[in-house]
């Protein structure tokens, strides 16, 4: 946090995450569960792998004794790549009708408890995500004889790359592209209320507009859609403070 002067304060954060997992999707089957107990898990090849980065810089301007200006710009990017051999204890990984080699046996032997190799399914698939999110919030606060008004305003933009990777083995990373969308939303939202403050009681009244634009594409086809979305929430609160 810097001070620029006696009104005006920058803070810069940045933060940082990483998580590389051997963890599956899909649980254990009743009989691998009577057979093998709790800790038995058949896909040792799968892999959960994520990076997060995320940066955010707020300026607060005193305009006066009784007014806060606050502004919040945000952005992170995550990426999420998680390999696995299965979806669920019925899962053959079967794509148009078709399973790799092995794939439907090693289903079969997990429902009936059998001890498995996961080699033995010649393939798996890339669940792949990225997420860039990113947006600006400006917010005003200002004390008054009543109580205290705020009001404060977004625009908040998120876009997820969405794609499927079906691999020709248990470890592998490339394959065939058979998922490839395009996932974009645009928010805008503002708020009024005030707090009313009348002895030990309070009450705040407040009023929220939200807009929401969704958009998806398919890049392997072409085919794209949007939907949006308009609202008025209000509400209010009441408090006591015995003290």
């Amino acid at each position: 946090t810097n001070s620029i002067s006696d009104y005006h304060a920058v803070t810069f954060r940045a933060n940082y995450f990483s998580e590389n997992s051997q963890v599956g999707y899909s649980g254990l089957t009743p009989a691998e569960f009577r057979n093998f107990g709790g800790e038995y898990y058949p896909y040792e090849n799968d892999s959960f792998d994520t990076n997060r980065y995320g940066i955010s810089l707020t300026h607060d301007w005193q305009i006066s004794d009784s007014a806060l200006l606050t502004t919040n710009y945000y952005y992170s990017y995550f990426d999420r790549d998680w390999w696995r051999q299965s979806s669920n204890s019925n899962d053959t990984l079967a794509f148009n009708g078709i399973s790799p080699p092995g794939c439907v046996a090693l289903r079969n032997n997990r429902i009936s408890g059998v001890t498995v190799d996961p080699n033995t399914c010649q393939g798996n698939q890339g669940r792949l995500r990225t997420y860039d999110t990113y947006g600006v919030e400006p917010r005003l606060t200002v004390d008054h004889a009543m109580g205290q008004l705020e009001v404060g305003v977004r625009a908040h933009f998120e876009e997820q790359d969405r794609r499927q990777i079906n691999g020709a083995s248990p470890t592998a990373r490339l394959g065939a592209l058979v998922e490839d969308n395009f996932r974009a939303t645009n928010a805008y939202s503002g708020f009024i209320s005030n707090r009313f403050d009348i002895g030990k009681f309070s009450i705040t009244p407040v009023i929220r507009y939200e807009h929401i634009e969704n958009e998806r594409k398919n890049r392997l086809n072409g085919q794209q859609a949007e939907v949006n979305l308009t609202e008025w929430v209000p509400g209010i609160s009441a408090a006591y403070m015995p003290n």
